[in-house]
């Protein structure tokens, strides 16, 4: 599945796991950027965006620059901060797993 980039990428990894997701890997190269987890059968990408690797603006930039190109190329890309993981983790999976859901009609 790859590494983690940070700890809120380890509680997200976790939540899947526990969740019995499958059909994901973490850090996927794409077109110069890495996607924090990506589905790829559903072309599903999901960004965990955390203050310690998001306080530059060349990093946020380059954030921004890489959902565009996910959506461009026809991905759905879906958003978690730490907040989200730690205080609705329950929100977070079935964001998730609807998302799947959606994807896969």
């Amino acid at each position: 599945c790859g590494d983690t980039e940070s700890r809120a990428e380890r509680l997200f990894a976790d939540l899947l796991t526990v969740h019995e997701i499958t059909g994901w890997r973490s850090q996927l190269p794409f077109r110069g950027y890495t996607i924090d987890f990506a589905f790829p059968e559903h072309k599903l990408a999901v960004e965990i965006n955390g203050w310690a690797f998001h306080r530059s603006h060349k990093r946020w930039m380059s954030d921004q620059n890489k959902s565009n190109a996910l959506t461009a190329a026809g991905w759905s890309v879906l958003n978690f901060s730490w907040h989200h993981l730690v205080e609705d983790p329950e929100a977070v999976i079935t964001t998730v797993a609807e998302m799947i859901g959606h994807l896969a009609v």
